[in-house]
C-alpha cells in the first residue's frame, strides 16, 4: 500500500498509476454466471473514463451532479470514475422498480439538483418516462456511448482533494433525503484504511457481490482494490442471493484473499450451500471475510466457520468490522491475525448502561456481544455521556462519537442536519475536544475493542432501564416459526405514567389459515410476554400481529421503527391482525385495546378467496408446491390471484423460484419475472407465452438488477447493502 505516498490523494490518479505500470494486469472482473466474465484491464478500464470524462465534459460544468442509473456492471464502474477524473460529483442511485422507488429517486434527484441523469440503452425508457412525469426535475438526460472512440482521453481535471467527489444518499425518509458529501480526500484515505487492515499479501484478490449504490459495495468492492492496485471481481447481488454458493466458488475460482458482507450473507450460506457443494469447494485461499453493515450475530459467525471449517475457513476468517456513510465507510476493524473478541454480558447490567461480564453477574440473563475491533489509523472514537457530552469510562455505554480524516464533509445544503451530527464537542477531564461526528449508534469500549450496542434514538427506557429494540424482536422470534425472523419492530409510547414497550411483528400466513388461529395467536403472545419477562425483565404492553410481508424496510433491509411506531400513534391498522395487551386509553394516539391477555375479540382478519383447482395443469401444481414449501404453508392456502409478496414471497424466495421455473420448463427466464406477474396466474401466462414462442426474455449472462433495487428497498434483512437495508433510512452501512 505504498502508493499514498507517490501520488497525490487521489482516486483517479491511483488508476491512472496502475494503468501505466500494470496496464495489462486484470483490474475489474464482472462475473455473468457459473462459466462466463468479463474482465478489463487497468489499461483499458483507465482509457474508458479518460474518454467517458472528455464525453460528460462537454455537457456538465465540473461540481455538476451525475446521477448515475445502472445495473451492476462495467457501466457503473466506469461512469462513476468518469464522473471524479472530470471534476464532476457522482450521486450513486439504483434503478428503480415501483412507484415507491420511482418517487424515492425523485425526491434524490431534486435534493442534489442533477444536471445529467445518467444511465444506459436497456433503462432509457423507463428512465425518459420517469423524468416526463416531473417537471421539476431540471436535468439532461443521457445515455452511456456505445463507442467512445471519437473521445480523446482527456487528462484529469485539476480537483483539489478537498472538493466533493460524490454524495452517498443515506436511507431516509422518501420526503428528505440526505446525501452525505464525501471528498477525494475521504475517498483515498479510507480506500487506503481498508487496504492496510484487510489487504494481507502481496499479491491481494477481491470477490465482491454487494450492490455498487451502497457505500460498502462501492468503496470496499471497488474503490479500494484500485486504490490498492489488485483485482476485484464483482458477481450482481441478485446472482448472489439466488446462489449463494456462486460466492464462495468464485472466491475458489480466482484464489481470493479478501471478501465481505452482512452478518445475513454468511447464515444465508450456510442454509442453502449444500453438501454436494461443500466437496466441491476449496476456501484456503480467503484471509478476510469481513463482516459489517447490520447487527452482528456471534451465533452466525460460528455456525459459518463450523460448516466452512472443512474447506479452509478457520476462527481467523470472519473478521467484524463498523462503519457508515458519514464516515465513507470503514472506521473499526478487527485485526486479522487476532481473530474476532466476542463477551457473554449480564442483560440486567446493559439495560443500564454497565458492561458487567457473565462471570460477575448477579442475573442469570446473559447475550453474546461482538467486539466490532479497534479504530483503524488516524481515527478517535469516544462513548460520551448524549446529555452533557462527558466522556465515559470503560464498560459504560454512551453515544459513539468519532474524529478522523475519513469523516465526510456533511449533508448537502442541510446545514442544520449537518451541524447537529457532525460539529460535536466532547468535554473530556474538563477540556472540550471537536469537533466529532455524532454516529447516532450507542456502544461502549473495554481495552480499545468498540460494541455496538443499538441505536441512541431506538433505546427503549422504561422504569428507568434501557432495553434496545433488537434483544426484544429476537426474544420474540424465537419462540415459534411463524413469528418471522427479522420482520418486527419494538418500540415505547409515552403513557400517562411512564414509558411503555411495544412490539408490531409479522405473523405467517399459515396461522391465519389455519383451525383455532384466534387462540393459536392469542397463545403466541402470551408465550411471547412471559418469554421477554423472563428473559430481559421487560413487560410488553401491547403485541401487534400484522400480515406477512407489510413490515416497512428500507433499502438496506433495516427496519423502520420510526414509521411503525407513527402508524401505531396515529391509529392507521392496515395491515393488523391480531391485538394483544392490557386495555390503556391513556397510550399516545389514543388506541382502543382490543383484549386484555384473554380472548375477547381480537381484530383478525382471513381470507376465503377459492385456492387454485389440481385441473389447472402441470405447471400450475409445480408451482403451488413450490411456493408453498417457499413460505412454508399448505398447498391449499395458495391463492392464484393473490399478489405474490402478500403469499410471503419476498426478493429472496423470488429468486429460488425462478431458478426452480428454469430447471423445470427449460426456458431462461428474466430475473425481474416475478416483478413484472403481480399474481400466480400471471406468472403461468407469462411462461405459456414463452413456451409456446420458444424463446426467452433474456440471454445467459443478463446482469440483472431491478429486482435487486427493489428488493433493498422492501422486506428484509437478507436484501441488504441497506443492502445492505437497510430502508438503510438510518445510516447505509
Amino acid at each position: 500500500m505504498k502508493v499514498g505516498r507517490k501520488m497525490s490523494a487521489n482516486l483517479v490518479n491511483a488508476l491512472l498509476h496502475w494503468g501505466q505500470v500494470r496496464g495489462q494486469d486484470t483490474a475489474v472482473r464482472f462475473v455473468l454466471n457459473s462459466e462466463d466474465y468479463d474482465q478489463l484491464s487497468y489499461e483499458e478500464l483507465s482509457d474508458r473514463v479518460m474518454r467517458l470524462a472528455s464525453y460528460l465534459n462537454k455537457n456538465l460544468a465540473p461540481g455538476g451532479r451525475v446521477l448515475l442509473l445502472f445495473k451492476p456492471g462495467f457501466d457503473y464502474v466506469v461512469s462513476f470514475l468518469a464522473c471524479l477524473a472530470s471534476g464532476l460529483i457522482a450521486v450513486p442511485a439504483f434503478p428503480p422498480n415501483g412507484n415507491r422507488d420511482w418517487k424515492r429517486l425523485s425526491s434524490l434527484a431534486l435534493d442534489c439538483g442533477a444536471g445529467i441523469v445518467f444511465t444506459n440503452e436497456e433503462l432509457m425508457e423507463d428512465v425518459e418516462q420517469w423524468m416526463s412525469s416531473n417537471n421539476a426535475l431540471n436535468a439532461k438526460l443521457m445515455a452511456m456511448p456505445t463507442l467512445l472512440d471519437g473521445e480523446m482521453a482527456i487528462v484529469q481535471q485539476p480537483v483539489a482533494t478537498s472538493e466533493i467527489a460524490f454524495l452517498q444518499y443515506t436511507s431516509g425518509s422518501t420526503g428528505s433525503p440526505k446525501g452525505v458529501m464525501v471528498s477525494h480526500e475521504n475517498l483515498f484515505i479510507n480506500s487506503t484504511v481498508i487496504n492496510k487492515s484487510v489487504a494481507l499479501r502481496e499479491k491481494n484478490e477481491m470477490v465482491c457481490w454487494l450492490p455498487p449504490y451502497h457505500d460498502m459495495g462501492l468503496i470496499a468492492g471497488i474503490i479500494a482494490p484500485l486504490v490498492g492496485g489488485y483485482p476485484t471481481t464483482l458477481i450482481s447481488p441478485a446472482t448472489f442471493l439466488r446462489r449463494p454458493t456462486l460466492w464462495l466458488k468464485t472466491i475458489q475460482k480466482f484464489r481470493a484473499n479478501i471478501t465481505g458482507a452482512p452478518n445475513f450473507a454468511y447464515d444465508l450460506c450456510v442454509n442453502r450451500v449444500t453438501e454436494k457443494d461443500l466437496a466441491e469447494l476449496d476456501l484456503s485461499s480467503l484471509q478476510v471475510a469481513a463482516c459489517g453493515g447490520e447487527p452482528i450475530q456471534p451465533a452466525t459467525l460460528r455456525r459459518f466457520e463450523r460448516q466452512f471449517q472443512p474447506v479452509g475457513v478457520n476462527d481467523l476468517t470472519l473478521v467484524p468490522c463498523y462503519g457508515l456513510a458519514e464516515t465513507t465507510l470503514m472506521i473499526t476493524c478487527s485485526e486479522a491475525d487476532r481473530g474476532r473478541r466476542e463477551l457473554e454480558v449480564c442483560s440486567d447490567s446493559l439495560a443500564q448502561d454497565q458492561y458487567v461480564a457473565k462471570d460477575n453477574a448477579l442475573s442469570p440473563r446473559v447475550q453474546s456481544l461482538v467486539s466490532s475491533g479497534y479504530a483503524v489509523s488516524d481515527t478517535r472514537i469516544l462513548i460520551v455521556n448524549g446529555e452533557t457530552n462527558e466522556v465515559l469510562e470503560d464498560g459504560d455505554i454512551g453515544q459513539v462519537w468519532v474524529k478522523s480524516p475519513c469523516v465526510a464533509k456533511g449533508y448537502w445544503q442541510k446545514e442544520e442536519a449537518s451541524q447537529q451530527a457532525f460539529d460535536n464537542w466532547a468535554i473530556e477531564r474538563g477540556n472540550k475536544d471537536g469537533p466529532f461526528l455524532n454516529t447516532g449508534d450507542l456502544g461502549f469500549k473495554i481495552d480499545g475493542d468498540i460494541y455496538i450496542t443499538g441505536r441512541a434514538k431506538e433505546v427503549i427506557i422504561v422504569n428507568g432501564r434501557n432495553y434496545y429494540p433488537q434483544d426484544i424482536e429476537k426474544v420474540a422470534q424465537s419462540i415459534d416459526s411463524a413469528i418471522r425472523l427479522d420482520f418486527g419492530a419494538a418500540f415505547s409510547i409515552l403513557s400517562e405514567s411512564s414509558e411503555q414497550a411495544i412490539l408490531v411483528q409479522e405473523i405467517s400466513r399459515k396461522i391465519l389459515n389455519s383451525e383455532n388461529s384466534i387462540t393459536r395467536l392469542d397463545s403466541l403472545c402470551q408465550s411471547i410476554v412471559e418469554q421477554t419477562q423472563l428473559t430481559l425483565g421487560l413487560t410488553l404492553k401491547k403485541i401487534i400481529f400484522i400480515k406477512q410481508g407489510s413490515l416497512p424496510k428500507t433499502s438496506s433491509g433495516k427496519i423502520k421503527r420510526s414509521e411503525v411506531k407513527g402508524k401505531f400513534i396515529n391509529d392507521i391498522r392496515d395491515n393488523w391482525v391480531f391485538e394483544y395487551g392490557a386495555d390503556d386509553s391513556s397510550l399516545s394516539g389514543g388506541l382502543a385495546a382490543v383484549n386484555n391477555g384473554a380472548q375477547s375479540s381480537p381484530d383478525i382478519h382471513l381470507d376465503n378467496d377459492v385456492s387454485f383447482s389440481p385441473s389447472q395443469g402441470d405447471l400450475n401444481d409445480f408451482i403451488t408446491n413450490h411456493i408453498a414449501s417457499l413460505v412454508n404453508v399448505k398447498n391449499e392456502d395458495i391463492r392464484f390471484n393473490e399478489p405474490l409478496s402478500a403469499l410471503g414471497v419476498d426478493s429472496l424466495k423470488a429468486l429460488e423460484l425462478i431458478e426452480k421455473l428454469e430447471v423445470y420448463t427449460g426456458l431462461k427466464l428474466p430475473e425481474t419475472l416475478l416483478y413484472k406477474c403481480s399474481n400466480i396466474n400471471e406468472l403461468i401466462s407469462h411462461i405459456e407465452e414463452m413456451r409456446t414462442s420458444e424463446t426467452t426474455s433474456s440471454e445467459p449472462g443478463v446482469k440483472q438488477e431491478a429486482l435487486v433495487a427493489c428488493e433493498f428497498e422492501n422486506h428484509n434483512r437478507e436484501e441488504l447493502l441497506d443492502l445492505l437495508k437497510k430502508e438503510l433510512r438510518d445510516n447505509t452501512v
